[in-house]
């Protein structure tokens, strides 16, 4: 064991108990802001993606004359 695990130890059962609540709450966050990033990252993709397709098929039928003028 370290040592800051034994200093850890030796606080009383509310004190560990309240630290222990704060480390789980922190980490909860910090997994909803990155799962957060992710879904941004990922919408960003998407919507990069679609509008490659749409482009390439807007101009496939305009060069193919199949547009209306």
């Amino acid at each position: 064991m370290s040592e800051e695990r034994r200093k850890y130890d030796k606080f009383p059962l509310e004190v560990r108990q309240y630290i222990d609540a704060a480390a789980e709450a922190g980490a909860e966050r910090a997994i909803d802001k990155l799962y957060s990033e992710i879904g941004k990252t990922g919408v960003r993709k998407a919507a990069l993606i679609l509008g490659a397709i749409l482009a390439g098929v807007l101009s496939w039928f305009g060069f193919g004359g199949h547009l209306p003028k």
